[in-house]
């Protein structure tokens, strides 16, 4: 997207998608249906045996790492 000086020119999401009339009736009915347990399957996400105390234990960068360099 370019204006007439060929500068460019950032993407207005809320205008420059090409949206249907069947899109935005979906997007409609989801934005009314209230969701309870948006968060119940997060557990799974976890590796098996995967704790907070474990994930603290265990140190981020060992004296075995070689140095970051740029």
């Amino acid at each position: 997207m370019n204006d007439s000086k060929g500068k460019h020119k950032l993407l207005d999401l809320e205008c420059d998608l090409p949206t249907t009339q069947e899109d935005i009736e979906k997007l409609w009915d989801l934005s009314n249906v209230l969701v309870k347990t948006s968060l119940v399957d997060v557990n799974r996400l976890l590796a098996p045996g995967w704790t907070l105390e474990k994930a603290l234990a265990e140190p981020y960068f060992s004296d075995e790492d070689e140095p970051f360099e740029l």
